[in-house]
């Protein structure tokens, strides 16, 4: 299907912004157990307490998938004190969902941002999030202390540099979508805004992935209101690079692959974020 016919008019896009072509993988968190749709859980949920990664079937997203249907499932991921992947500095925290193409199995669906025949691609991403009804502990209100992720494209090749393109729920309820500027910490906010906490958001992000700062591009859509439909969050679309090269090449290549769940300074304090509905599409330019 695509989104090509539809006009936002004050209501917003119902279900599908302008593009949407077939969907390449998704997660409906109709599987109970994520790792057979994303491929693993880090850390191990059997080394954590309680359940870091729950599948509800209640009080689901009310927003629509891109063929106008509904689903109300979704997982609820959760991060706590001290909750970090073998190799991570005792300043880091993390509760990741997903893998990289390297770990994948043959029949993994997975979350790469690619279609067939290259590595780079025109893709759009859509996800609803719910942040838990109280904020997290921030202790600082800028830098690393000031926010925690929601999800994140994180390169396949061993880098170290930091993931490219991500989301952040950041103190003062201020949701932002960014571009980190690579290992000096650096970073370039292309949207951000305070959303209501225990609400349901659709975001819907459309990308020319890329490591040509000249070819790759990135716009963001979505309902982080009361509106009801999704509109366009930016000014238009901001030609940059969105994907990492030099060191970050996978066999001379860019890749990367959606990560949902946390990753934070250790200063901030235990959350959950609720993640329904991830969809990634074709993006038929």
């Amino acid at each position: 299907m695509t989104g090509c016919d539809l006009d936002s008019g004050e209501d917003g896009y119902p279900s599908a912004i302008p593009g949407t072509g077939a969907v390449l993988a998704e997660d409906l968190a109709r599987e109970p157990d994520a790792t057979v749709v994303w491929g693993n859980v880090n850390p191990d949920p059997d080394d954590l307490a309680g359940e870091p990664v729950e599948t509800l079937t209640s009080d689901g997203d009310p927003h629509r998938l891109v063929d106008g249907s509904s689903n109300g499932s979704f997982r609820r991921i959760t991060i706590s004190d001290g909750d970090r992947a073998d190799g991570d500095p005792l300043t880091r925290e993390r509760l990741h969902v997903g893998a990289k193409s390297l770990a994948r199995g043959a029949d993994y669906p997975g979350f790469y941002p690619f279609g067939e025949g290259g590595a780079e691609g025109s893709v759009i991403l859509y996800l609803s999030f719910r942040l838990q009804p109280q904020s997290p502990d921030f202790p600082a209100q800028t830098g690393a202390g000031s926010k925690t992720q929601i999800w994140q494209l994180i390169h396949d090749a061993p880098c170290a540099q930091p993931p490219r393109v991500a989301m952040d729920e950041r103190a003062g309820n201020e949701v932002a979508l960014t571009l980190s500027e690579g290992d000096e910490g650096g970073e370039t906010v292309l949207w951000s805004e305070p959303v209501a906490r225990d609400v349901w958001h659709r975001v819907a992000v459309r990308m020319q992935l890329s490591d040509d700062p000249d070819e790759g591009s990135i716009e963001l859509f979505g309902d982080v209101g009361p509106g009801g439909g999704m509109y366009p969050l930016m000014d238009g679309p901001i030609t940059t690079n969105t994907l990492r090269g030099d060191e970050c090449l996978l066999d001379g290549v860019p890749r990367a692959s959606l990560f949902i769940g946390r990753y934070q300074d250790s200063s901030v304090g235990a959350s959950y974020v609720d993640i329904a509905n991830v969809q990634l599409t074709r993006w038929e330019r």
